[in-house]
């Protein structure tokens, strides 16, 4: 039987009506920092509160990364944190940590680390329960920890600077001695314990050619009194080096670029990498199915997925699944699923399924190293609710607009948030979105409703440099044919007669050499809306009760003879007219920015954001003036405070306006007016709110907001949150109901392996998937 009729009959057998019904409003929790947010690029296996674990370092003065991180990671097989015992990196520094699970030896080096707020040295022991300081002088860029014959023993790395040698220095007995230093500088790839018939010694392999004078190139061994040429020496450079065992007997592998060598103490082997990746500088031994086998990616030389390979002395085995980036650090460890393969690094999804930095696999496939992880953004410049208004394809969605990421994933300029995870509607970001409130709105033009955003993009040749861009929820068009648009600050809709018709605020060239602050997109070109030498700083549509007017912000007002006009103006039939007047008793409004539409004592009216100018100095931009009888006043006594943002939203109830607070002397929340009166939605952000965004979303009142933020009200909501009914399983289409249609769009989904079918959230869409989905949906909402 086809799958998809296998589905709906075993459907069938699940099938009981429920509705959703009315509920406690408040926030979501499902906005967590699920994953790794930074690459690791060392990690250890050991135990976290009685519980196996991985402790891993990570990138973080590197320019992937929109935040500071502490650089501090643990994976315990079921969530991610940040601070294993508390420990915390220094800014700019990448915490590395080594060990040996067998000997439960795991150390962190960092050039400067603290435990519970108190300075810890470079270098610390993991005892199982916490941090033990070891009193290290030295920063370490490598650590191999040495054999426990009673002597404590453990190798560092340090130094190796542009104009320093690396040296390497010995702990043994409590004590620090140091064995020598290492020309060139950063010459020391690779450092290991091994017995190769003189008992466990330090071995050191790069490409250094001198140590404190002495010749030895590549390749040396500490003899427990001097450096001695490892092997006889070495004839290639190495980039990496493990203990290994070939089948015959213990040894060390090498490896080079194209190249391995293995030596058990007596004798040299020698290969090529022929059969496995062509290029790779990455080295791991682990024991999978019980067989002793290294670890080796690639190719790293060239661009595409990156493979890894297991060596078993005699042949090379390929292991399913491509990754997007490079592999960093490799482990073993049994969290609880039995013995499993773990890779860490630059790599964000595997088989073009999102795995962020890590996963695991089980010996068919790579499993994500997370829960169900809805993802994060940061750096969003705008963000909209849409509700019934966008259609099937655009509708109960939130869209942000500005630089993006998932977890530590890049969206691009443009992120589409559907109600279970974020995903990426495939914009490189260029700069786009520099307004104050950047372009972005849901519009329809006579092609049904469309997303529309405006800035500056780099995704193809028929997108690049600044454009305004419309999204059906399938693909990208160019509403920009002609590349006349040079700057951008808002987008409006407007019916001036002919049929709504899309309006942009900025700056557009036109044939007769002019540029204008202000036109319209008419087919497939855009024409000027407003005299030239017109700065436009932003546009709305709004009913003051007398029908839709389009509104605009000038910053210089353009003179019909009888003296400027500006800074508010609104289109009529016979052409542009002012709003308001340009002097008050007060001052001056000097420059608008924003404008709104606000509804209080009972009558609706326009507040304005800008800069006003008054006796002996100038108001700040946050300040918002209000037209009344005609005539603009600076008191806007009907705020509780100062106001970063003010936004208003038309309900079946009325008009909603909410303000986000900018006073440093208020709680960080968000404040409604409805209904005569203010109230304050529970909870306060730990952080500032960015912008806001609103929509009646399955017959409810939903807000978001996006900001700096890690939690609101206790919850925790990094960067993104959510206030409104607790979303519902069951109801898999967001229409408010749980019934069959919410079986039929799941098994839609599933049958074609959308990620959004992944129930069970395991990163596989299988039948366990549907399972877990039939039995959320018979359990009706809440």
């Amino acid at each position: 039987m086809p799958r998809h009729l296998l589905t709906r009959a075993v459907a069938l057998a699940f099938l009981t009506t429920g509705a959703c019904a009315q509920c406690d409003e408040g926030w979501d929790d499902r906005f967590t920092a699920a994953g790794v947010r930074f690459p690791l690029t060392s990690v250890a296996v050991t135990e976290l509160n009685g519980r196996p674990a991985i402790f891993g370092g990570g990138r973080i003065d590197s320019y992937y990364w929109y935040d500071q991180e502490q650089g501090v990671a643990c994976w315990d097989g079921q969530a991610w944190g940040y601070s294993p015992g508390g420990l915390e990196a220094g800014e700019y520094y990448t915490p590395r940590f080594s060990g040996d699970a067998a000997r439960a030896v795991v150390y962190a080096a960092g050039g400067e680390m603290t435990v519970g707020g108190q300075d810890m040295s470079p270098i610390a022991r993991w005892d199982g329960a916490e941090w033990v300081n070891i009193g290290s002088p030295f920063e370490a860029s490598l650590i191999a920890p040495g054999p426990l014959d009673g002597h404590d023993s453990l190798a560092v790395l340090t130094g190796g600077l542009v104009d320093d040698a690396a040296t390497v220095v010995l702990r043994r007995d409590g004590q620090w001695h140091t064995l020598g230093s290492f020309t060139p500088w950063q010459a020391v790839n690779a450092m290991v314990w091994a017995d190769l018939g003189h008992g466990e010694q330090l071995h050191v392999f790069g490409w250094f050619d001198d140590i404190d004078g002495q010749a030895i190139e590549r390749a040396a061994t500490w003899d427990g009194q001097a450096w001695q040429p490892f092997g006889g020496g070495v004839d290639m450079p190495i980039l990496a080096a493990v203990p290994y065992n070939m089948g015959a007997g213990s040894g060390v592998m090498l490896l080079g670029y194209t190249e391995w060598r293995f030596f058990d103490g007596g004798a040299w082997q020698a290969g090529s990498l022929e059969g496995g990746p062509e290029y790779s500088q990455f080295l791991a031994r682990a024991t999978l199915a019980g067989e002793d086998v290294l670890l080796i990616h690639g190719p790293v030389s060239e661009p595409g997925p990156i493979r890894m390979w297991t060596w078993n002395g005699h042949d090379w085995t390929l292991l399913p699944g491509e990754f997007n980036g490079r592999i960093d650090a490799a482990c073993v460890a049994d969290l609880g699923d039995g013995p499993l393969l773990h890779a860490f690094g630059q790599f964000t999804m595997v088989d073009d399924q999102f795995r962020l930095g890590g996963a695991a696999f089980d010996g068919r496939r790579w499993r994500p190293l997370a829960n169900a992880d809805p993802g994060t953004v940061t750096g969003v410049n705008a963000l909209l609710a849409v509700g019934d208004e966008g259609g099937p394809a655009l509708g109960n969605r939130v869209f942000a607009l500005g630089g993006l990421f998932r977890s530590w994933h890049w969206l691009g300029a443009v992120a589409e948030w559907d109600g279970a995870a974020w995903r990426s509607l495939g914009l490189d970001w260029d700069g786009a979105a520099t307004a104050y409130h950047p372009p972005i709105l849901i519009a329809d033009l006579g092609e049904g409703p469309r997303l529309i955003v405006g800035g500056g993009w780099g995704w193809t040749d028929e997108f690049q440099g600044l454009t305004i861009a419309a999204w059906d929820g399938h693909a990208w068009q160019s509403l920009d044919p002609l590349w006349q648009i040079n700057g951008l600050a808002a987008l409006a809709v407007f019916d001036d007669g002919a049929g709504p018709r899309l309006y942009a605020a900025g700056s557009a060239r036109f044939d007769d050499g002019t540029s204008r602050g202000l036109f319209r997109f008419v087919g497939d070109r855009w024409e000027p809306a407003m005299p030239p030498g017109v700065d436009v700083q932003y546009i709305t549509v709004m009913d003051d009760g007398s029908g839709p007017g389009l509104y605009a912000c000038v910053s210089r007002g353009f003179d019909f003879g009888d003296g400027p006009i500006g800074p508010v103006v609104r289109w009529t039939a016979d052409g542009w007219e002012q709003v308001g007047n340009t002097l008050t008793d007060m001052g001056q409004i000097g420059e608008a920015t924003f404008l709104e539409q606000v509804e209080f004592t009972g009558r609706r009216t326009i507040a304005v954001q800008g800069i006003f100018q008054v006796e002996g100095g100038w108001w700040p931009s946050t300040q918002f003036a209000v037209l009344d009888d005609g005539v603009w006043r600076r008191e806007f006594d009907y705020l509780p405070h100062h106001v970063w943002e003010l936004r208003s939203f038309e309900t079946p109830g009325g008009l909603v306006t909410v303000i986000n607070n900018f006073d440093r002397d208020y709680p960080e929340n968000i404040d409604i007016y409805e209904h005569g009166e203010w109230r304050t939605l529970p909870g306060e952000f730990d952080q500032y709110v960015r912008t806001l965004a609103f929509a009646e979303q399955d017959g409810q009142q939903t807000f978001y907001a996006v900001g700096g933020f890690e939690s609101v009200g206790g919850v925790p909501s990094h960067r993104f949150a959510r206030y409104g009914c607790p979303p519902c399983p069951a109801d898999f289409d967001a229409d408010g109901d749980a019934d069959e249609m919410d079986v039929a769009a799941f098994l839609d989904l599933w049958t074609t392996g959308n990620p959004a079918a992944d129930a069970n959230a395991d990163g596989w869409i299988d039948t366990r998937d549907m399972v877990a989905y039939l039995n959320t949906w018979n359990a009706g909402c809440p």
